[in-house]
């Protein structure tokens, strides 16, 4: 259970980041970026707190740009990658891509008392990935999601920073 359920979750913390890049302000004034990695507008949804179960730390809202999916002609190379896994189920793996994305996961066996007080096992896991984003005034910025996997959820927290 521990690798594809620690699989599925990262499957769907990527889904969530990738759903959310596309989302850009109407009012957004860009210059200087190539029209290929230019969207049409979309309207910024508000979130309110009993929706979102993370925290996105920023100093101010983001403008985020569409970086378009890569055609079949374009590709990225992996420039660093590791992979551990111990006989107890604890792992670890990570890469950086030639295009900005970087991936690090660790995860390990852990016994917890269910609610009806019998001990069951798990995995907790916890890790990042982060890929680049246009950000304010077309400035090329990475976004970063750090998150925990355990018995208290799948809890994201979003920086966004400068590239």
């Amino acid at each position: 259970m521990g690798p594809l359920c620690t699989s599925m979750i990262f499957s769907l913390a990527l889904v969530l980041a990738i759903s959310a890049a596309p989302l850009i302000p109407e009012d957004t004034t860009v210059t200087d970026i190539p029209p290929e990695f230019i969207s049409s507008p979309i309207p910024i949804p508000s979130i309110t707190s009993d929706l979102f179960l993370g925290e996105i730390s920023t100093s101010k809202p983001p403008e985020l740009l569409l970086i378009p999916p890569p055609s079949p002609t374009t590709s990225s190379n992996i420039i660093s990658q590791y992979q551990e896994m111990s006989l107890d189920g604890d792992y670890k793996y990570g890469y950086v891509g030639s295009n900005g994305i970087e991936v690090e996961e660790k995860g390990t066996q852990k016994e917890i008392v269910g609610a009806d007080g019998e001990k069951v096992s798990g995995t907790v896991s916890s890790g990042k990935y982060s890929y680049l984003i246009v950000g304010d005034g077309g400035k090329l910025q990475k976004m970063t999601v750090t998150w925990t996997a355990d018995e208290n959820g799948f809890r994201p927290v979003i920086t966004i920073s400068d590239a």
